[in-house]
Order: structure tokens, then sequence, then C-alpha cells
């Protein structure tokens, strides 16, 4: 799975590979160093098209043979549309190191999904206020699920509790069977390994 460069996302009934120069040009324009590439999410009507420079893809391609390439997204979308049985809005964050990817899933539908590059805490958080403003969301009711490398105790989840009334560390129920393997594990900082398997 690839995370990186720039996106855009299509409804799969509109989606044509002829057209996905056309698709991809809406929101940014392809650098002579990139090429595109694009996957259908599982469990979904929603087709991504991504860059991803030549170089990477090119070597992938001469190492492994039927090499498939998906968007991370396509990995964490179908996990969060299943977790999201609630009927009304949740918002799920996954936090990497000075960036973060937000998802807003509401009756199993995906509403919004970005990613955000951060400096500040306060970074953080204005990006995600900003997002449920835009969506209508109300931070007093709905909640906010965070993964990745972020923790209760962690500046940015406590800057963001006061402001959202319910956040939660999302915690996942691993299939391994190997109590050893699974009690070293911290299920929201490896949960993108946990729902690969």
């Amino acid at each position: 799975y690839y995370l990186g460069g720039r996106f855009t996302m299509v409804p799969e009934k509109y989606f044509d590979t002829s057209n996905i120069d056309s698709y991809f040009s809406f929101n940014a324009k392809l650098r002579d160093n990139e090429t595109l590439a694009w996957d259908k999410v599982s469990d979904s009507d929603i087709c991504f098209i991504y860059s991803i420079p030549k170089e990477l893809k090119t070597l992938l391609e001469s190492r492994f043979a039927n090499l498939n390439i998906g968007h991370f997204a396509h990995l964490q979308l179908p996990y969060y549309l299943n977790e999201s049985l609630d009927p009304q809005a949740s918002v799920y964050l996954y936090i990497h190191k000075g960036f973060f990817q937000i998802f807003i899933i509401e009756k199993n539908k995906l509403i919004l999904y970005n990613e955000f590059e951060y400096d500040t805490k306060e970074d953080f958080l204005y990006y995600v206020i900003f997002c449920m403003e835009q969506t209508q969301l109300n931070p007093e009711f709905n909640p906010v699920f965070l993964s990745g490398e972020i923790n209760h105790e962690d500046e940015k989840s406590t800057l963001l509790s006061n402001y959202v009334r319910n956040v939660k560390v999302l915690s996942n129920n691993t299939k391994l069977h190997n109590n050893e393997i699974t009690s070293k594990l911290i299920s929201h900082k490896h949960l993108l390994q946990l729902i690969s398997q």
C-alpha cells in the first residue's frame, strides 16, 4: 500500500480508466517524475486515483511479479466502514508523525477522506475541527476515534478532548491466536498491521 503523493476519489459508476488523467487534474497537476495509479476500495463504490513516483513504481514492478499496488486508504476504509455501526457520523483519525488521515463516515458511507500535515498540536486541532464543521458534525455528539502514533496522554489528544466531548483511542480485537504476541501489541498503534492480516 502506498501513502503519499496526491489523490482524488471518483464514484465507481462514473469511473472510466481512460479518464484518470482528467479526474486527477481536478485536484492537482501531475509532476514530471510521477505517474498515476488507481484502485477500487473493497466493499465500497469508491475509486482512488493517486500519484506515485515513476521510479518507485518501476522499481517495485521490476522486482515483484504480479504486484498490486493500492492506496493506503484502500486498506483502512473497509475496516472503518465496518466499525461505524452507530447511525451517527463518526470521525476516524490515523496519526502519523507530522501528518494524519481523517475519515468521516456516516451510516456506512464515506463522507470525507483527507490527509493533513501539521507542525503543532494547534494545527492538528484546527484541521480536525474544520473538517467536522464543514461536514456539519457536532463536537458535542459525534465521536472521534484515534489510532496510529497517539495515546490518551498525548498533547494532541488532550487538546482535542477539550473541544470534542467523545474522543477515544480505537482498539482492535486481533484475530491472532498467540497470546504472547498479542499481549505485546498496542492495537491502536499497530492497527494497520492487524487489519491487513
